[in-house]
């Protein structure tokens, strides 16, 4: 593993590993340099991360995003903020992930927003959301992906602990989505 070699040898892996790809060795390096942050997984990453993001959802039930009809919130994250949509034109649920204006004034996260969106496109895959449309209207930078309806893994484990065999079901289709994912070069934050 890269991130078990010293410096010297780990610069000549990931030269060729990213193969003259210098964006993503850039991703792979700022990764790498956050190895050693401690992580807190007792509380779901939206906590703290929706104390970053503007205090009033950007978009309201009822506003028009493209052909998109925003319904509702649905959460927040480091990146974005997510919201249930109706798509008018198929008449389908759908969920919108919309770059908050304070990260979208960044040509840096703009251009991450970007390369999220391309590598979402690039995964097919029965675990992974898939993504439907990717746009901007009004200065408000958007991805549109597939809605699932249910509950979170963090819900249901808030009530009980899993089953054996349904903790199983649940560890492996995640890890294959994650397989899935690497092999197309994508690594989740």
């Amino acid at each position: 593993l890269v991130v078990d070699l010293p410096p010297g040898p780990r610069g000549a892996t990931l030269a060729d590993a990213c193969a003259g790809d210098d964006a993503l060795r850039r991703e792979v390096e700022s990764l790498l340099g956050n190895q050693d942050v401690p992580v807190n997984v007792d509380r779901p990453v939206w906590a703290p991360a929706s104390q970053l993001l503007d205090p009033d959802p950007p978009l309201t039930p009822g506003t028009m995003l493209g052909p998109y009809r925003i319904e509702a919130p649905l959460g927040a994250g480091g990146m974005g903020e997510v919201f249930r949509a109706t798509d008018t034109r198929l008449n389908r649920g759908v969920a919108i992930k919309v770059l908050p204006a304070r990260v979208a004034s960044d040509p840096r996260l703009r251009a991450r927003f970007g390369r999220e969106a391309r590598a979402i496109a690039a995964l097919a895959h029965p675990h992974i959301c898939t993504l439907h449309d990717v746009g901007r209207q009004d200065g408000i930078d958007f991805l549109v992906m597939e809605h699932l309806d249910g509950e979170t893994l963090a819900a249901l484990l808030s009530k009980a602990p899993l089953p054996f065999t349904r903790a199983l079901t649940h560890a492996v289709e995640i890890a294959s989505a994650l397989d899935h994912a690497h092999r197309h070069g994508v690594v989740h934050r």
